[in-house]
């Protein structure tokens, strides 16, 4: 057979040098992309996971008339002290005695926050939230106690401080264990 260029088959050393380029400066543009992606994701995991946990705490203390406590919780056995305001991840349990004291008996969920996205979000809480909260079935307010306590705050946000600056979740809880969700800069 005969040589010729037309009966050619394969690719120049310029031809796959240019392919390996474009490769190469496609999946360096992705991979930002991707790690925003990824990141967002992890963050509305965890907006989705503290939100049930809310929910159910609330649905249960009614339906079962027993008292449960929503804390912060660094190996799912035991709550943070009152005074830490930051959650490595949460703990809600059945706190009949309102003490934040969990028995292994007593423990619903345990979601390790700061595990599950890789050490990127931790959870920040107001003063009187602190350490957790107890929802009761049916909370009353003391005598002389005002009636205007002010809102607690669980706010989801970025360990990396420089991350913190975008719209971010963060449940606003009252006295009474009814929360909303917002997102919102500089909540964190």
């Amino acid at each position: 057979m005969i040589y010729t260029p037309n009966h050619e088959r394969g690719m120049t050393l310029l031809e796959m040098i240019l392919l390996l380029l474009l490769i190469a400066l496609t999946s360096f543009a992705l991979i930002p992309l991707y790690r925003s992606l990824h990141e967002s994701i992890l963050l509305e995991i965890a907006t989705f996971h503290l939100k049930q946990d809310l929910q159910m705490a609330k649905n249960l203390a009614s339906l079962e008339e027993r008292s449960l406590t929503l804390c912060g919780s660094r190996d799912g056995l035991h709550c943070l002290g009152e005074e830490e305001r930051i959650w490595p991840g949460w703990l809600l349990f059945y706190d009949d005695q309102q003490q934040f004291i969990p028995t292994e008996e007593t423990i619903l969920h345990y979601y390790p926050l700061a595990k599950k996205s890789q050490q990127q979000l931790m959870i920040t809480t107001t003063v009187n939230i602190g350490g957790g909260l107890n929802i009761n079935a049916r909370r009353e307010y003391g005598y002389g106690m005002a009636r205007s306590l002010p809102n607690g705050r669980i706010n989801i946000c970025y360990q990396n401080k420089a991350r913190n600056h975008q719209n971010l979740p963060s449940f606003i809880i009252n006295v009474y264990g009814y929360f909303r969700l917002t997102n919102e800069k500089g909540s964190c």
